[in-house]
């Protein structure tokens, strides 16, 4: 499968880190490591006093798991998947989209949600391109009311 290179990752990996403003980011200032202990209860600092930096189980690691499942009536952990947003974009798409199918994604967002389905030959839209299309249509509603009527 050919994707298209993501230009945001692509210009992010040239400049995120190599200039002095960065105007551009959408995460949140992140905390340092002190700040985040600073908040955590003797439980969650024992916790963090033995974390190990290895990989965790492919599925996310089981307390992360479990205080997601919390987080919803009627999901157990083993039914939750951790995992960046492209990775589940990707296997998603693969797994639910068949030929036919129409992909309505949000713009601006990750390039993924457009580009994988462009790769599998699904055909894609945009909010963005629909929300375009409306306002267009929109606008030439109310010229011709204005031409219609005269300036009010």
């Amino acid at each position: 499968m050919q994707i298209t290179d993501f230009k945001l990752e692509r210009y992010f990996a040239a400049y995120e880190f190599k200039v002095r403003y960065l105007l551009s980011a959408s995460d949140c200032e992140a905390l340092t490591l002190a700040e985040l202990l600073a908040m955590a209860d003797p439980a969650a600092l024992d916790l963090w006093r033995d974390l190990s930096l290895g990989y965790t189980e492919s599925q996310g690691h089981p307390l992360l798991r479990e205080e997601v499942a919390r987080l919803y009536s009627g999901i157990a952990p083993d039914e939750t998947l951790i995992a960046a947003p492209e990775e589940l974009i990707f296997i998603a798409m693969n797994v639910l989209l068949a030929p036919g199918d129409h992909v309505i994604a949000t713009f601006p967002g990750y390039q993924s949600l457009y580009e994988v389905a462009g790769a599998l030959g699904v055909p894609e839209g945009t909010v963005k391109s629909r929300l375009s299309r409306a306002r267009e249509a929109m606008r030439l509603r109310l010229l011709g009311l204005v031409e219609e009527g005269g300036a009010s």
